[in-house]
């Protein structure tokens, strides 16, 4: 479900960029990484539509960190890169190496989807010491993505957190609201 509904998101994002007559690269990474070469005009939504349909999510490691060296190795242009994924905090040692580089040439857009299970758990009132300890450790977790979130930011790279449910729109404003600032 997060992954189509993310998946969605980056083709209505993709849209609304070709409507802009911005050109549109896509990469993925994971269970199956694909590179679709920058593309423009609003006709190139089809092609970018067939050379998606059949990805789907598996339960394999995948590196975003491996994802941006791809992103660099073919984007000749100063581009506005973003990618989407859980990030975690150890993703926040890995990405310090690579962040320089992009910053130098590129504009970069980290966005996380928000962990609602945590979110919950978090902030639940504990019945007992098990589910204390539950609510301590999501707590710890969230805390932990913030603080790598705040790291980022301070260091210049643009993050964004939404719901699954408010991707799309959140991935929208974002785009228009930088293009908008003339960081493009």
């Amino acid at each position: 479900m997060q992954f189509d509904t993310a998946l969605n998101a980056v083709l209505l994002l993709s849209y609304v960029a070709l409507k802009y007559e911005d050109s549109v690269a896509v990469g993925t990474f994971g269970n199956d990484e694909r590179w679709l070469r920058p593309r423009k005009g609003i006709s190139s939504l089809t092609g970018l539509m067939n050379s998606l349909y059949d990805l789907h999510s598996a339960p394999v490691p995948s590196s975003p960190f491996s994802a941006l060296e791809n992103a660099l190795a073919r984007l000749n242009r100063r581009t506005f890169i973003i990618i989407i994924s859980n990030f975690r905090e150890e993703d926040g040692e890995s990405l310090s190496w690579i962040l320089p580089r992009i910053k130098k040439h590129h504009l970069l857009l980290t966005v996380s989807l928000r962990e609602q299970e945590a979110e919950s758990l978090s902030v639940r009132l504990p019945a007992n010491i098990e589910e204390a300890m539950e609510s301590a450790a999501a707590f710890s977790y969230l805390y932990s993505r913030q603080q790598l979130y705040k790291k980022w930011e301070h260091s210049g790279l643009l993050t964004l957190e939404a719901s699954i449910k408010d991707l799309s729109p959140a991935l929208i404003n974002s785009y228009l609201s930088i293009k908008k600032s003339g960081l493009l």
